[in-house]
């Protein structure tokens, strides 16, 4: 049975094989064309090799049940699954992705700027957050199995591949799934060296750990010790105990690369030995890292979500949302944030017309004191002041000065500042990277 595909053959009675993008140690995957929508598509097929293990077709059962089962737009989407009456090769169908994988980026770049590193792994780790809810667990992250996608309306957008050794958390301990040891030793968790131990998302949040090492250095932080003895089972014993070298004196003196004392903090608890010691979730442990580095998270993405209950009522005065009752930092109260300015825009507005207002039934006073002809000599002879206008209350005037403001230039903003005795402390700004002679350069610039 061949094991590859050539090209223009027809497989799976419905897709037009164009090319072989890439190949591994389980399947292939070829860039072909739907005949009947004529979108393109990835199609990763088994090697035939693996044909008849059943254990390697339960992966790639496994792999389209997961990208079925979990929504994220930060994993790859599964559009068809199924075997080949022809090869008899079970195949997916995905989408075709552009851009390249972070472990192919690194042998152009070497190594990655620290907010690139974040904001890639931020990325990752919201995927993950997603799975780890549904008590999945990836078991298998590295550089080769995270894409850096490009977009036509914004930034590269990662993608996390390769489900297809995923565990199910769930699992009963002891069964042949949870007792195989699958994944990369590079970057696997001490408890997948051992046989019969339970895989958690744990595993996952040791992946990342070493992954932001590999991103900030350019090698992975266990490659010494794989270079001297390929034996898996030597190097087994040896990552069974943890890192125990510090990661910025590794860098230094591997690469050259200075790292800072909390990305060492950082890294030991990602990194521990004991699951539970490490950090709950992916995202927290992003966040973390994200203050290690002194740099700061990407935005939010605008969604659909975020938009709901966005309307003309945005505009409303407050007394209109006092029925809302939302707790503190619920997704309802961030949406409120984002009308603060036209809310102010609307007080400064109506605060000018209530004193329009003021004014002008001052001078319809006056004007109705006048109307007797000893009012008028009176007017004439000395006049009489208009009466006062009352200033508007304090509340009002406090709700005007944000707005002018959130209008102000820049420079006329700096000057308004409140002074470093009342203002709270701001959180400075991230410092360039200390790196070599020549930093990296941001993969999300468009410079």
């Amino acid at each position: 049975m061949s094991t590859s595909l050539a090209t223009g053959q027809i497989f799976a009675n419905r897709y037009e094989v164009v090319r072989c993008i890439g190949s591994g140690g389980m399947g292939a995957v070829y860039e072909v064309i739907h005949l009947e929508t004529e979108r393109r598509r990835a199609l990763k097929v088994m090697h035939a090799h693996f044909v008849d293990s059943a254990d390697f077709r339960e992966r790639f059962k496994r792999e389209a049940r997961v990208a079925a089962q979990i929504d994220s737009d930060y994993i790859v989407d599964v559009f068809d699954a199924g075997v080949d009456d022809a090869t008899r090769m079970p195949f997916l169908v995905m989408e075709l992705l552009r851009g390249e994988e972070l472990a192919r980026m690194l042998k152009r770049v070497v190594r990655l700027a620290p907010n690139d590193v974040v904001t890639c792994l931020f990325q990752t780790s919201l995927a993950l957050d997603r799975t780890h809810k549904a008590s999945i667990v990836h078991r298998d992250l590295k550089p080769e199995n995270i894409f850096l996608c490009e977009r036509d309306d914004g930034p590269p957008q990662i993608k996390v591949l390769d489900f297809g050794i995923a565990k199910f958390a769930t699992s009963v301990k002891g069964t042949s799934q949870a007792t195989t040891s699958v994944g990369t030793p590079l970057y696997m968790a001490p408890e997948q060296f051992q046989p019969g131990a339970d895989v958690t998302p744990a595993a996952d949040i040791y992946a990342l750990g070493l992954l932001a090492y590999t991103l900030l250095v350019g090698t992975d932080f266990w490659h010494e010790e794989l270079s001297r003895d390929e034996n898996v089972f030597a190097f087994a014993l040896i990552a069974m105990k943890g890192p125990i070298e510090a990661p910025s004196a590794r860098a230094m003196r591997v690469a050259g690369v200075p790292l800072s004392p909390a990305f060492d903090a950082w890294f030991r608890k990602a990194t521990a030995v004991a699951p539970s010691a490490r950090f709950a979730t992916a995202s927290e442990a992003v966040r973390e890292l994200s203050n290690a580095l002194r740099v700061n998270l990407p935005p939010p993405r605008l969604t659909t979500a975020s938009l709901h209950g966005v309307g003309p009522e945005m505009f409303a005065p407050d007394s209109a949302r006092i029925s809302r009752t939302t707790p503190a930092g619920s997704a309802a109260t961030m949406e409120l944030r984002v009308p603060m300015a036209s809310r102010r825009r609307w007080v400064l507005g109506a605060s000018t017309a209530s004193l329009v207002v003021a004014i002008a039934i001052g001078t319809l006073a006056l004007r109705s004191a006048g109307t007797g002809s000893v009012g008028r000599a009176a007017a004439v002879a000395e006049p009489v002041p208009p009466a006062p206008v009352a200033a508007p209350p304090r509340p009002v005037a406090e709700a005007i000065a944000p707005a002018v403001d959130l209008e102000a230039k820049p420079e006329t903003a700096t000057s308004a500042r409140p002074s470093a005795a009342s203002a709270p402390k701001a959180r400075s700004k991230s410092p360039k990277a200390v790196t070599s002679p020549k930093p990296p350069k941001s993969i999300y610039s468009r410079d």
